[in-house]
């Protein structure tokens, strides 16, 4: 295949970030044999390699980058990768199917390959493009850009390389997480395997009510909860949402009635304070890993924040008042709220035990750690918990030391706030909560607690 494909910046002089274009050499490409295609990319010319036609490698360079800055360098030169395959794939379907190489044709071809949406190229008398109708691209075995024939997983694909590269932004303008791009790829997984136990490839003209039954009941023959198929199915009708903003779908079945999201009330439990105490004095001294995990979850339950925020504190994360009230200010992770949470006497002590610098931990191990430490510290009421699983409603009676997890610190801090008669604007503060309906799910009081609590009340003397 007598075809060159490079990599070159269309101003590589500048002092600015430029374009990347790909350019293919081929001896049919008219008036020059040769094509420029532009990968939607660019890149400051001082960090590329023109010799090796990447992202810069030089570590003297690459130092003055940011993590971030350096890791976006690695997922571009992925992405290249990526389209240099595509294009190579593009000339092999055409020699093989001995249809002469035309600039719009095989960009229009390179695109669909990409899963890339473009406007169809206007066909011209005698041009190869009149040729190059959608079937003969079906033929070839190419995706027609825009068509709903497209296969829903190369949409998937686009999709989440969009959001590691900050294309696609939050509401807010911002890029999302990677625990929520992680979602994404969770999602993607278990649509692969749906297609696998199908037999089928999904095409955007698939997704209909007998595929909405079918493929719950595929979640529910793994005895998943019913939130946890229905982030799935929220997360489907996310993406076809935007595909048909995009033009890629057309169709309106994700809109209907039957398309839910299933969901149910979890019962969430957390610590009270007598709880605390026990899980703080057990003796771990021959486990000094599970030391550690105790202590991080501890702290966790002192400032009510997400997993993600406890584990991560740092010396950066401590800052003092106007007032000379030592807290914790940082910047929660899922949200990007501010929050500043006030450092209390005993938070401190477990703060300078590690001299406010928190080793890095992570949930999965915290999650079975907590398990064990709940355990030794005899935290075992029984809870009667009431669920769904595959379909069918059951009820379980478990230690409570079983249901902890992470995500009971926050619980455990902002019902033991609310407890201690701390406002609930005040508690949203330190939360991160915008909205109070949200906020209150967080509150775990039992009726008797309500009593005791509503009992010191005027009304009630």
């Amino acid at each position: 295949m007598n075809i060159r494909f490079l990599f070159k910046l269309k101003e590589p002089k500048s002092s600015k970030p430029t374009s990347i274009r790909l350019v293919i050499y081929h001896r049919d490409f008219k008036p020059h044999k040769v094509m420029y295609y532009g990968i939607g990319e660019v890149i400051q010319p001082l960090y590329f390699d023109a010799t090796a036609q990447r992202p810069t490698k030089d570590r003297q360079l690459l130092k003055s980058l940011t993590k971030e800055e350096q890791r976006n360098l690695l997922l571009l030169e992925d992405y290249m990768n990526t389209v240099q395959s595509a294009a190579r794939k593009v000339c092999e379907r055409l020699l093989f199917h001995d249809i002469p190489f035309e600039t719009d044709g095989f960009r229009l071809l390179l695109n669909g390959e990409l899963g890339r949406k473009v406007k169809t190229p206007q066909s011209k008398e005698g041009s190869v493009k009149a040729k190059m109708d959608a079937e003969l691209m079906r033929k070839v075995g190419f995706t027609v850009p825009g068509s709903e024939t497209l296969p829903f997983s190369d949409y998937l694909d686009a999709y989440i390389k969009d959001l590691e590269k900050g294309k696609r932004l939050t509401v807010q303008g911002k890029w999302l997480t990677e625990g929520s791009i992680k979602n994404y790829k969770t999602f993607k997984a278990q649509l692969l395997a749906f297609e696998s136990y199908a037999g089928r490839k999904m095409d955007f003209k698939d997704f209909n009510q007998d595929f909405y039954n079918e493929f719950v009941q595929f979640l529910n023959g793994k005895s998943y909860s019913p939130n946890t198929i229905g982030k799935h199915i929220a997360r489907l009708k996310k993406l076809l949402r935007s595909a048909r903003e995009e033009d890629v779908y057309k169709g309106s079945e994700h809109e209907k009635k039957y398309f839910r999201a299933l969901g149910e009330e979890t019962e969430q439990i957390y610590l009270n304070t007598r709880e605390l105490k026990m899980l703080k004095e057990v003796d771990l001294s021959e486990t000094p890993e599970l030391e550690f995990y105790r202590d991080v979850f501890l702290i966790g339950c002192a400032i009510a924040q997400r997993v993600s925020d406890y584990k991560a504190i740092q010396p950066q994360h401590f800052a003092t008042t106007s007032r000379g009230v030592k807290i914790i200010k940082l910047r929660q992770r899922k949200t990007g709220e501010e929050v500043m949470i006030p450092i209390g006497r005993e938070l401190d002590e477990l703060l300078r035990k590690y001299d406010y610098n928190i080793p890095k931990v992570y949930e999965q191990k915290l999650n079975e750690a907590l398990k064990v430490i709940g355990k030794a510290a005899n935290i075992s009421t029984p809870v009667e918990i009431e669920m769904v699983r595959g379909g069918k409603k059951l009820r379980k009676i478990f230690p409570k030391h079983e249901l902890i997890k992470s995500h009971t610190a926050r619980r455990t801090g902002a019902t033991n706030m609310y407890l201690a008669g701390i406002p609930s604007i005040d508690i949203m503060k330190i939360t991160g909560h915008k909205k109070e309906s949200n906020f209150l799910k967080y509150i775990c009081v039992t009726k008797e607690e309500t009593a005791d609590k509503l009992s010191d009340l005027p009304y009630f003397q």
